[in-house]
């Protein structure tokens, strides 16, 4: 004998239950749906922002970019055996071996120009580290997208970094201890591995344009089958 509730079956009311459950199920997901849609808005906003932000301090310094590369002395341009082949860390630095601090050494000429330099000179190159020293904290504090930032300035980094080197170390030794600008050497290090693991980048030299000449600061390459597995496993992951 079939049982009944208010007239109805047992059946009915476990249909009606069911039927109670989806639709509640399925207006959870499409609350889900729009939450996901109003965080993912949100956060591509914030992207947006902090990418308009990045090219916004960018900008600030372009003048005195240009200064740098047609006023001053091509002479100042150090190489890239001139770089410790790890950088300085945030929090803990690596001692560097006797034989890799003499490749550091500046050269006879590279002295004189960094000896050459006024007032105006040392003043633009400060200004110019000091925005650079900035965007490179936002990067590493996670405010802006380090692998965008790479992307639209490694090349920029490089060069500056090149050319601004011997200024850095003699604004250190001089005034500010062991510290200064030392953001810049772990930026330059991203920049250059960024390029590496990025083909079309790494196979085209990176120069830095003076008003006399051009001067190869990175060379293109091709790199050993080993590399290549290095570096694309590097660009997948993006370890930096």
């Amino acid at each position: 004998m079939i049982e009944l509730f208010l007239g109805k079956p047992t059946v009915f009311w476990c249909g009606l239950e069911t039927i109670g459950v989806l639709s509640t199920a399925l207006i959870l997901v499409i609350t889900g749906w729009f939450i996901y849609r109003q965080v993912r808005t949100a956060a591509r906003t914030f992207q947006f922002n902090g990418i308009r932000k990045m090219q916004e301090l960018v900008d600030e310094f372009r003048e005195d970019r240009d200064k740098i590369f047609l006023t001053f002395p091509s002479e100042l341009i150090v190489s890239s055996t001139q770089f410790a082949s790890r950088p300085p860390g945030r929090l803990v630095s690596h001692k560097i071996s006797e034989g890799e601090r003499r490749h550091l050494l500046l050269s006879k000429e590279q002295t004189q120009a960094l000896n050459s330099l006024n007032d105006e000179q040392i003043y633009i190159a400060r200004k110019v580290i000091g925005k650079l020293n900035d965007l490179g904290q936002l990067a590493e504090d996670d405010f802006i997208n380090y692998k965008v930032f790479l992307g639209k300035y490694h090349t920029m980094i490089i060069r500056l970094c090149h050319f601004l080197e011997p200024i850095r170390r003699k604004i250190e030794e001089e005034q500010y201890g062991g510290n200064y600008g030392q953001r810049l050497l772990r930026m330059r290090h991203a920049a250059i591995t960024y390029n590496k693991i990025c083909p079309k980048h790494r196979n085209v030299d990176i120069k830095i344009f003076t008003p006399n000449k051009s001067i190869t600061i990175v060379t293109a390459m091709e790199g050993s089958l080993t590399q290549r597995f290095f570096w694309y496993f590097q660009r997948h992951f993006f370890l930096l």
